[in-house]
């Protein structure tokens, strides 16, 4: 947790290549199946971890608090980010209960070591007003930030983050949903890109993942 932010610059980071699927909040992932030629073997673990980590620029947006938020300002504590918007009528708020769920199950110790951080995809609508009505409500220890839609789409891209608006149809120019990728980044103490976790793993898991990184990084 933390509760002090600056202004820093944007993350500029060389492109890494991921196979992000684009979540809509109208889910159309892909298929979930799973071809196993031997039925006995083991499922690998959902996510990647890398080894080494990612080196990672900072970023500045705005807090649901109304406050300059800076990725800097979080230094010494094991980040969470999560890319959605509050208008999304069903990935994100599956995404932030789950989020929630696996925040309830770190020991008090270590979830004063770990920050989880929305991000809005959504500028236009998502004020920091509607922010600290939305992402509070899940977890009070969460952080909601917003910022202008070629900000974010800027911070997202070294992640592999890509998200774009679809308008349904008949539907006012206010009501679009917005498609974009829906994955856990988790990073280190020094802002680096240590893991990377899909939205469906279980929360005991992805609590267990975040306890594993604040305990390397302790070690350390």
């Amino acid at each position: 947790m933390t509760r002090r932010w600056n202004v820093s610059g944007l993350l500029l980071v060389g492109l890494l290549v991921l196979s992000l699927g684009l979540a809509a909040c109208s889910d159309e992932d892909g298929d979930d199946s799973v071809a196993a030629s031997d039925p006995t073997a083991a499922a690998p673990a959902p996510g990647t971890v890398f080894d080494p980590p990612r080196e990672m620029g900072d970023f500045t947006l705005t807090a649901h608090t109304g406050e300059p938020l800076s990725l800097s300002d979080l230094q010494g504590q094991v980040v969470v980010l999560y890319f959605g918007y509050t208008y999304c009528p069903d990935v994100c708020p599956v995404s932030l209960a789950l989020l929630n769920a696996a925040y309830n199950q770190l020991t008090p110790e270590v979830q004063e070591q770990v920050q989880v951080v929305f991000v809005s995809v959504d500028g236009t609508r998502d004020t920091p007003e509607r922010l600290g009505m939305v992402i509070p409500a899940f977890n009070p220890d969460f952080l909601g930030v917003t910022g202008p839609e070629e900000t974010v789409r800027g911070i997202g891209e070294p992640y592999g983050v890509a998200f774009y608006r679809r308008f349904p149809e008949n539907a006012s120019p206010e009501n679009y949903l917005v498609f974009h990728t829906s994955q856990f980044f988790v990073l280190g103490q020094q802002g680096e890109w240590r893991a990377v976790y899909p939205d469906d793993v279980s929360a005991a898991y992805l609590a267990e993942q975040i306890t594993a990184q604040v305990e390397a990084r302790t070690s350390t």
